[in-house]
């Protein structure tokens, strides 16, 4: 049985440990598989095997944390925390399930994991990218009608409402992700004995392209558009808001206090839903929020698309269906990418979220650590307390 060009174009760079060399010898009647098994190029498995590792470990323990983080501080459970939590939830799914059978695939120049594992792997992939991005959508819509809309947020953004919002999103991944079990296929290869590519079918090119696209728009370019409009309304309506209140500000007589200064500018009687605030540092920490999930949305971006675009076009003949030297390590950095994306929203919560650092380090370190933080906000605020008893003016000064 001699290998036909289209099972041979199938190969597609996927078995990041095999060589061009290695594809030339299959058709031979020479080839020993047993023997091919156990050749392998370390200049090419080195850093995809390290980049796994390293997103499997941070991924885990990252992800973990935020669970842990929100489910453990009552605090913490806002609705924005528990789109974060099932975001998080997602992300574990593809570093549990999916890496540890990547990582294994490194090793092979076949598929050896059977049919199941085959559809199932790339099947949960997809509906894990599918969850977190109708995750990230939601999140946008929810911080669109909390700042833009603060009336009708209050019986739309319940927690109740988040928590049917994540079930029908789970349960939309899972039908959204269906196309993927028929445009994935296990096919045999070779000349006996007979192996097993696990591969796109590109035997059946509408599907392969319909499938390309459909994950291109329902990843890529329908939940951008829908982040992009909100993220833009509330940048704009934050950056209208904090503007009208510089110019109250610099209105204001020198003698007013800074009590008195807040009071006026958070005053309800002036209509701007974010000015509703009740303090200057709840304005602050919905501004690093808003930072926050635009970093969170532009890191998914940034990692995807990449993967989409290119799946795309080569399903368009863009790029050769197999693609060897150049083409088979940028579409091999591209794949890291998607993965690393799983590791990478803990590492944004704890750089730009206090709450969140204050929850790690809780988790962290338990007990210990949260009464030697008590302790420590016991003497800042007697500290506080004296200075203000030395300096009674001190507060009209500000």
């Amino acid at each position: 049985m001699s290998m036909t060009p289209s099972t041979e174009e199938v190969l597609n760079g996927s078995e990041s440990g095999a060589s061009q060399e290695a594809l030339n010898v299959t058709a031979s009647p020479d080839y020993d598989a047993e023997q091919s098994v156990k050749i392998f190029f370390w200049g090419e498995l080195a850093t995809a095997l390290v980049v796994y590792s390293l997103t499997f470990v941070v991924g885990i323990i990252g992800n973990v944390l935020i669970l842990v983080a929100i489910a453990g501080n009552r605090r913490m459970k806002s609705v924005t925390n528990t789109f974060l939590a099932s975001l998080a939830t997602a992300d574990l799914t593809l570093i549990c399930l999916c890496i540890p059978v990547k990582i294994a695939k490194l090793f092979s120049f076949t598929w050896t994991l059977g049919a199941f594992l085959c559809l199932g792997v790339h099947y949960v992939q997809t509906v894990t990218a599918i969850c977190s991005v109708l995750t990230l959508t939601a999140i946008s819509l929810e911080r669109y009608y909390v700042i833009l809309h603060p009336m009708k947020a209050q019986y739309i953004c319940t927690k109740s409402q988040a928590h049917r919002t994540i079930l029908a999103i789970w349960l939309l991944a899972f039908v959204l992700a269906c196309p993927m079990l028929v445009a994935q296929v296990h096919i045999p290869v070779g000349i006996p004995p007979v192996a097993f590519w696990c591969v796109r079918n590109v035997d059946l090119p509408a599907l392969w392209r319909f499938n390309e696209l459909y994950l291109l728009v329902v990843l890529l370019l329908a939940p951008t558009a829908v982040m992009g409009t909100a993220y833009t309304c509330i940048i704009v309506e934050v950056w209208r808001v904090m503007k009208n209140r510089l110019q109250l500000t610099h209105q204001m007589p020198a003698s007013k206090s800074f009590g008195e200064d807040r009071a006026l500018v958070l005053d309800d009687t002036v209509k701007e839903p974010v000015q509703r605030c009740r303090s200057v540092e709840d304005q602050a920490t919905l501004q690093q929020l808003i930072r926050m999930m635009v970093a969170v949305v532009v890191f998914f971006l940034v990692c995807w698309s990449p993967l989409l675009v290119f799946n795309a076009l080569q399903s368009f003949g863009t790029f050769p269906v197999f693609v060897p030297g150049t083409y088979k390590h940028i579409r091999t950095s591209f794949e890291l990418m998607a993965y690393a994306n799983s590791c990478i929203n803990p590492l944004v919560y704890g750089f730009m979220s206090r709450s969140f650092r204050d929850s790690f380090q809780r988790a962290l370190c338990g007990q210990k650590y949260l009464l030697g933080m008590r302790r420590d906000a016991s003497k800042s605020s007697n500290m506080t307390q004296l200075a203000s008893l030395r300096q009674p003016n001190a507060a009209a000064m500000a």
